[in-house]
């Protein structure tokens, strides 16, 4: 056994018995994944990537996963347990697993369910590897935070920027009509138009960087407004303590400008829920604590009550847009659906496959439920909703035991240069793969791309230094309020199923206990000993061999096609674009050549992915677009359309935009049979049952009632 570290040096983590000397580069290389993950997924638009990305939200869970095997490689190099800080999390997140992949299994579209199965999986994954590699680092975990805080920083002051500047700058151009902006509107498919004109027209609400850096991540302002006004950080106060300090009210005041810039209620909702969890959380108010919680249930109760009252006062007044009345609707269809399937639910992140069957007339579209409770009953059921339930509260009990534990003085948090070298390496390559694989909004001009950069390689460290002058258990309190925010904001919102929110608020509740596991001590603390630590055993390793095995299946099977689909799929639907583009001012043969682009792309993304139902869809579309400019092979490109719109629905086969292509691809298609009475009349049936198909699955849909 390695001898303890002598009295006047602080405490280290400490490897096992005849560890290996590559230990704390694997653990580096864990750390490094870590902050490339943070990276990649709060400045990438979460909203819709599962659809319109799916080979980086894939390389997202991959990061996630080889994060997770890195840090289980790490300890099985070191002889050690590879769960020693997570209690029974590691178990509760293996069941969840195992329920959301036999909910995948029986899915629809398959393929979407089993890469939000692997998002669901992944996203806790990353929290409890974020615990396990700060347990004895504490300067580590001040890092990982501070480079959280200044992430969401980065981020408010990029939405400040679009509410101030860019969205004004849109809407005088919009109202101008200028030619530029209202070609790039046209050429776009009608869904997309219509998302582009309401984020003109929203002052940012809808823009990229709010949910994952505002709505429910303001709440990280936390840890410099506690610091305040608790005034333990302002009795330390010095001048190497002036910069930290500036830098975490800036940060504090960055996020509230954004706040205030976006215009969005949900924010103003998470901010309050910020607020209302810290002083719920607060050791000094224990007593008061029952109080406290009657007063909110009570302040809850009349708030709601007035909405009601109202809505049932003047509907009619209260328009479809009002937010209540469509989350009402929403929450309908929800309830519906979790009643096909109570206890086992249709499968995960299938409520946009079921809503159109199950939506009223006048319900608006919705990709989520705006509920994450309603949409979980209805994905998951009954059983995966409790399983979600206990792998939360497992995972939540180390960092109240914390903020709720005996107060601990600070001390020096100041990161260490192996910690800094790490995050650098991940820094640098969640930044690269963030240009490489990021939505168009994410780096759209070079300034924020350089400026996200920037914001995280300089106010990370800083803030990190910064948390130097609290509390450990203010800081595990702080962190849990933003939690807080976040099981609110999920009774409301979508914040849930938001990759880069679920992201932030998985990483608190894995770095809550961070700084007050280990601390500079005169004496060795026993429990960091060796001999101290929990012995691995064959259960401890059954729980994370799982992950590691995923990571290896991911970084080797998966990811190279979806990312090669992904590009190609990129340079497609940009040549499709272009040829609208051509189209509208009048390029016909340019048009053309621009279109046999797209349909070969379209095509070699289909063999590198063929389960993307979507991808599909858009080789259908793009063969159908270029059938018009080619007349002598209007037939053959028409009958390769609807091949890849059936198998597009055999993918999907409750997607009803799939089916309504079909009917008019095969309708197309039997107009130059009317030679033939008896091919026209069976391609006409052919596009009857694909419209009545298409009816069945979103009855209400005005152009599907109008075309049938």
């Amino acid at each position: 056994m390695k001898p303890a570290p002598p009295a006047s040096a602080p405490s280290a983590p400490a490897a096992g018995p005849e560890a290996s000397p590559l230990v704390p580069w694997v653990e580096g290389i864990s750390l490094s994944l870590v902050v490339a993950t943070l990276v990649l997924r709060i400045f990438t638009s979460g909203g819709g990537i599962e659809l319109l990305q799916p080979g980086t939200q894939l390389l997202c869970d991959a990061l996630a996963c080889c994060a997770a095997g890195c840090l289980i490689a790490s300890r099985g190099l070191a002889q050690r347990s590879p769960w020693e800080a997570s209690g029974w999390a590691p178990w509760a997140l293996l069941a969840w697993g195992l329920w959301l992949a036999w909910g995948a299994s029986r899915a629809p579209n398959a393929a979407l369910a089993w890469r939000s199965a692997l998002t669901f999986v992944s996203l806790p994954l990353l929290g409890l590897t974020a615990r396990e590699l700060t347990r004895e680092a504490p300067k580590r975990g001040a890092l990982l935070l501070g480079l959280l805080l200044a992430a969401l920083a980065s981020a408010a002051c990029l939405a400040a920027y679009q509410g101030l500047w860019e969205i004004p700058q849109l809407m005088a151009d919009y109202a101008a009509g200028q030619r530029e902006l209202l070609d790039e509107i046209a050429i776009h498919d009608p869904g997309y138009q219509q998302a582009l004109i309401e984020r003109i027209h929203s002052r940012g609400a809808t823009g990229p960087f709010l949910l994952p850096g505002l709505l429910a991540t303001a709440c990280l302002a936390g840890l410099p407004l506690l610091g305040a006004l608790t005034g333990r950080g302002l009795r330390r106060r010095g001048e190497a303590r002036l910069l930290p300090l500036a830098a975490a009210a800036s940060a504090l005041l960055l996020l509230a400008l954004g706040l205030l810039v976006s215009r969005s209620k949900g924010a103003v909702v998470s901010f309050a829920l910020v607020v209302g969890g810290a002083l719920i959380l607060a050791p000094q108010l224990r007593r008061w604590r029952r109080h406290l919680l009657i007063l909110a249930a009570a302040s809850g109760g009349v708030l709601l009550g007035v909405g009601v009252l109202g809505l049932w006062l003047g509907p009619e007044r209260a328009g479809v847009g009002l937010s209540l009345t469509v989350r009402l609707e929403y929450w309908e269809a929800a309830l519906a659906m979790w009643r096909e399937a109570p206890l086992t639910g249709l499968g995960p992140n299938q409520f946009r496959e079921f809503y159109g069957a199950f939506k009223s007339a006048r319900a608006e579209e919705a990709l989520h439920a705006h509920s994450a409770p309603l949409q979980l009953l209805a994905e998951v059921g009954l059983g995966g909703l409790c399983l979600c339930g206990a792998l939360l509260a497992s995972a939540l009990q180390p960092g109240l035991r914390v903020a709720w534990g005996p107060w601990t003085p600070p001390r020096d948090l100041r990161p260490e240069p192996r910690g800094l070298a790490a995050a650098a390496l991940g820094l640098l390559v969640g930044w690269l793969l963030l240009g490489a694989h990021g939505d168009s909004y994410s780096a759209a001009t070079f300034g924020a791309w350089v400026g996200i950069l920037l914001g995280l390689a300089l106010g990370g460290p800083l803030l990190a230094a910064g948390l130097s002058v609290l509390s450990p258990r203010l800081i595990a309190l702080a962190a849990l309020a933003g939690v807080f925010a976040w099981i609110g904001d999920g009774l409301l919102n979508f914040g849930f199923h938001h990759a880069g929110v679920s992201t932030v608020m998985w990483l608190l509740i894995g770095l809550a206990p961070a700084l007050a596991q280990a601390e500079a001590r005169a004496e060795p603390d026993p429990a960091l000993t060796p001999s101290a630590r929990p012995e691995p055993t064959p259960g401890a390793w059954f729980s994370a061999l799982p992950w590691l095995a995923l990571a290896l299946w991911l970084v080797l099977a998966a990811l190279p096609g979806a990312l090669r689909a992904e590009d190609l799929r990129t340079q497609a639907r940009e040549a499709q674009a272009q040829a609208a583009l051509a189209e509208r001012q009048g390029r016909p043969e340019e048009a053309r050549a621009l279109l046999e682009a797209a349909a070969r792309g379209f095509a070699e993304a289909c063999d590198a992915d063929p389960s993307d139902a979507r991808t599909w869809l858009e080789r259908g579309a793009a063969l159908d677009d270029l059938a018009r400019y080619v007349p002598p092979r209007r037939l053959l490109l028409l009958s390769e359309a609807i091949d890849a719109t059936e198998t597009a629905a055999r993918t999907s086969p409750r997607a009803a935009d799939v089916f309504f292509q079909l009917g008019r691809l095969t309708r197309e298609l039997a107009r130059p049979a009317a030679g033939d009475p008896r091919a026209a009349d069976a391609l006409l049936a052919r596009s009857q049952a694909a419209f009545d198909e298409a009816l069945r699955l979103y009855p209400t849909h005005p152009q599907h009632l109008l075309e049938a």
